[in-house]
């Protein structure tokens, strides 16, 4: 075993390059079988109490949910974790997303005020801002609610009982 030598083919380099040029924005949708893993060793809280309005619907880019809640209702983070992002933007409004552990990240949008900052630790179930219908895509207070796991959408139902 010691004499044989691996080495690329010029196809296999040119396949390599390719295969990643490819990829390099393809965001896939189906968590596969880790999904499972997820539900048995991490406990979510559910960000807010209300009516889900609009379902996870990939074919349609809606990556998360959205949950109606009476005004001045407060968000609460779903897992221990980092403020990663905590901004505003035309269309969603107010945004807090936080990083979990597992690579998982949860997004808030169209939030009215936002009580944390970039860098700040967070607990489960600590509010971390107040539903609110701010931003372009929206038609009343409500949060929309995504979740990220390596790099895919989640089906937030999948893993939260609302």
């Amino acid at each position: 075993y010691e004499n044989i030598k691996f080495s690329r083919s010029p196809e296999d380099s040119i396949l390599r390059v390719r295969f990643e040029k490819e990829e390099q924005y393809n965001i896939v949708l189906n968590p596969g079988p880790n999904i499972n893993r997820l539900k048995e060793s991490l406990l979510f809280f559910p960000p807010v109490r209300g009516q889900i309005s609009s379902r996870f619907n990939p074919d349609e880019e809606h990556l998360g949910i959205d949950i109606t809640a009476a005004e001045n209702e407060p968000i609460l983070a779903a897992l221990d974790g980092t403020v990663i992002l905590s901004s505003w933007t035309s269309e969603a409004g107010y945004v807090i997303q936080v990083m979990h552990k597992n690579n998982l990240i949860t997004v808030y949008k169209h939030n009215s005020v936002l009580l944390h900052e970039i860098g700040e630790q967070v607990s489960a179930g600590e509010a971390i801002a107040i539903i609110g219908n701010t931003g372009e895509m929206t038609s009343g207070p409500h949060l929309h609610f995504e979740i990220w796991y390596e790099g895919k959408a989640l089906n937030p139902e999948d893993l939260i009982t609302f």
